[in-house]
């Protein structure tokens, strides 16, 4: 069939399932039994393939917030954003979205005041979008956008409507089996 770009974005998501399982020497690098970050990062960036980098960075960024640098899983988040109309109507998109906004909120205290602003309108933009996939879907997007939602709460200050937030964004995952959002 020739698929190499769909063949190399299973290895992708195969590779990450390992190192979120623990089960490579590396967790944050996209390197072991399925993938080779180091061989196959230059090909995309040489082809600008554009849906295969948007998910080698959500992968690391994702990575990068669970088990690295918040500050690297931000920056990896930010380099996916103008490739987004690549992948559009993909569940890419908000898990993307999710994860820039948890690592946006981990680095906004420690922002100067220009990074701070753009976070929270980022955090905001996010929120919006979150809302109405949730209002179509909130099986697949209520628990996100309570907890974007959250984030967005917490930066402005308003501990209890984080708070809030949180615990609607906790049942929702429960619910509807979401098991990394609850644990987040």
């Amino acid at each position: 069939l020739q698929q190499y770009n769909a063949y190399q974005l299973f290895q992708l998501n195969e590779q990450s399932v390992l190192n979120l399982k623990g089960e490579t020497d590396d967790l944050l690098k996209l390197t072991g039994k399925y993938f080779d970050e180091t061989k196959v990062l230059s090909e995309r960036l040489a082809a600008k393939n554009a849906n295969a980098l948007f998910d080698f960075y959500v992968a690391k960024s994702r990575l990068e917030y669970l088990f690295g640098d918040r500050q690297k899983a931000y920056e990896y988040a930010l380099l996916a954003e103008p490739m987004e109309d690549a992948m559009s109507g993909m569940m890419f998109v908000p898990e993307q979205l999710f994860f820039l906004s948890l690592a946006a909120a981990a680095i906004y205290p420690g922002a100067q005041k220009k990074l701070r602003k753009q976070i929270r309108r980022s955090i905001e933009k996010n929120s919006k979008r979150f809302e109405k996939w949730s209002y179509h879907c909130e099986a697949n997007y209520g628990h996100k956008y309570c907890i974007v939602k959250g984030l967005l709460s917490q930066i402005q200050g308003d501990t209890s409507g984080a708070l809030a937030s949180y615990r609607k964004a906790a049942v929702l995952a429960v619910n509807n089996a979401y098991l990394l959002e609850e644990a987040i």
